[in-house]
C-alpha cells in the first residue's frame, strides 16, 4: 500500500495545538489516523474476503484493539470509513446507510 498522503489540519485545544482530520464532523488526531492506516496495511492481505469485514478485523491486532478506549475505537472506525470513502483502500462499504457497525467488502 502507498504511504499516507493526507493534509492534516492544526487546531487549538485546551491542552495545546494538535494535528488531525475533521471526519464527518469529528476531529480525529493524526496519531489515530496513522495507527489505523498502519494496521490496515498489515492486515488487508491476510483478510478472508469471502466474508464481510468490519473495523475490528481490518485493525487486525485483537489485543491492541481491546486495549483501546471505546472513544478511540469509534475514531478508528471513522478513519477506516474515511479511507474507504477517499478510495485509499481497495474496499467499499457493504451496508451504506445502516446503523451499527459498518461492514466492508473487497472492491
Amino acid at each position: 500500500m502507498e504511504s499516507l498522503n493526507i493534509n492534516f489540519i492544526k487546531r487549538q485545544g485546551c491542552y495545546g495545538s494538535s494535528e488531525g482530520l475533521n471526519i464527518r464532523g469529528y476531529f480525529v488526531s493524526r496519531s489515530l489516523v496513522e495507527l489505523m492506516w498502519a494496521q490496515a496495511a498489515k492486515s488487508l492481505p491476510t483478510l478472508d474476503w469471502s466474508r464481510k469485514q468490519d473495523v475490528r478485523t481490518v485493525f487486525g491486532d485483537k489485543d491492541l484493539w481491546l486495549s483501546q478506549r471505546i472513544r478511540v475505537r469509534i475514531d478508528l472506525g471513522r478513519c477506516l470509513k474515511y479511507f474507504v470513502d477517499q478510495h485509499m483502500l481497495p474496499m467499499r462499504e457493504a451496508n451504506p446507510g445502516k446503523k451499527g457497525p459498518r461492514r466492508y467488502v473487497q472492491e
